[in-house]
């Protein structure tokens, strides 16, 4: 069943890719609900209260999974958004920090290239096999490096980093799926070969030794994209300036609607908004502060400037080329192209500058024109 939780519920959320059906996803979802409405009460909300007969096996194994570990209620995208309301499904999307960073854990669905293929070792998707050879007393089984000995024979398994497997993922490889790891504060990994338990501290497979997590750098994270270990450990980042890093990161991940970059990046952008400082955006442009105070844990002293300094060094961005227009996105946002690693240049630039902006919002609220130096 599908049901409003009460606050406070404790509850397990669902990362995974929808693959195949994704690009007609609102229209598979409507259909649903449009067959699940005629069945509800008439004074209940539109809104599915049952599963289809046959949900995706990934969500099938993923609800097998959390009653297993204990726990009542499940949160998956394409059930508890409704897609005929767009203030819910707005509010939805800008709380995706606040719905993977209070679940309990998030199950990775990190196997497969779609919904339809389950969580291996779950139901009916099997691990891979891992063959094996007999060499006098050891026993040889394929798939990173693992001894045993029982019985006096000494086993030894070859099993491939998990961290590799996960980089290497097409789950890995999906826009909507970076804030979604990045933001789970614990994560249940599934991948073909076996099961990884991630947090802040550490990440453990199964049969393996517990062994804490290496040093975040961001230096590496820069140059090595997404490395699990490593973004595991801090989370979005701890510092307004880390946004730089976040944004060069998601530009490398692919994105099947366009319409939707901001959308799978909102709860990112929202979890910033929530530092102090806190970082505020214009259409993904944040609106930056020198990093030269923050890494020194004070308060920027340009906080009080008016807002267009930090979004003027947010407007100073480059790409890798070529730069394909992204329609319905201002031109001078990172947003509006299909850009891949957008680096963002204004954070530790010194530069003097004599400028006039004028912005206006929709709604009519202005921006005063302005000039200064940093």
């Amino acid at each position: 069943m599908i049901e409003l939780a009460e606050d406070g519920t404790e509850y397990v959320a669902l990362s995974y890719v929808w693959g195949k059906y994704g690009a007609s996803m609102n229209t598979a979802i409507l259909n649903e609900v449009d067959a699940f409405a005629h069945r509800q009460p008439a004074n209940k909300t539109t809104f599915p209260r049952e599963l289809p007969r046959k949900p995706k096996l990934t969500i099938e194994d993923a609800i097998q999974v959390t009653l297993e570990m204990g726990f009542s209620f499940l949160w998956v995208d394409k059930y508890c958004i409704d897609e005929n309301n767009p203030a819910e499904k707005k509010r939805h999307i800008r709380n995706m920090d606040s719905i993977y960073q209070d679940a309990a854990f998030t199950i990775i669905a990190a196997a497969g290239d779609d919904a339809d293929y389950g969580l291996p070792g779950v139901s009916t998707r099997p691990r891979t096999s891992r063959t094996s050879c007999r060499v006098e007393n050891f026993l040889v089984l394929s798939g990173g490096l693992h001894n045993n000995n029982n019985g006096g024979t000494e086993t030894t398994e070859y099993r491939p980093n998990q961290t590799d497997v996960l980089s290497q993922s097409k789950w890995n490889s999906r826009a909507w799926t970076y804030q979604e790891g990045l933001l789970s504060r614990r994560c249940l990994v599934f991948t073909d070969e076996q099961v990884s338990f991630a947090c802040r501290l550490m990440m453990v497979a199964d049969g393996s030794e517990t062994r804490p997590t290496p040093s975040f750098s961001l230096e590496k994270q820069l140059h090595s994209g997404f490395l699990w270990q490593e973004i595991a450990a801090v989370g979005i980042g701890s510092r307004p300036a880390e946004i730089a890093s976040r944004i060069y990161e998601y530009s490398q991940r692919q994105l099947t609607r366009p319409e939707d970059i901001l959308n799978a990046f909102s709860g990112i952008l929202r979890a910033f908004e929530k530092m102090d400082p806190p970082t505020y955006h214009l259409w993904g442009v944040p609106i930056l502060s020198s990093t030269r105070d923050s890494d020194e844990g004070r308060r920027p002293t340009d906080v009080n400037r008016p807002l267009c300094d930090g979004f003027i060094r947010g407007l100073l961005w480059k790409a890798d080329s070529p730069c394909v227009r992204r329609a319905g996105f201002p031109s001078w946002s990172w947003a509006g192209f299909s850009a891949t690693k957008v680096v963002l240049l204004g954070l530790n630039l010194e530069i003097d500058y004599s400028l006039h902006l004028w912005m206006t919002q929709v709604e009519g609220l202005k921006l005063r024109a302005t000039t200064g130096t940093f």
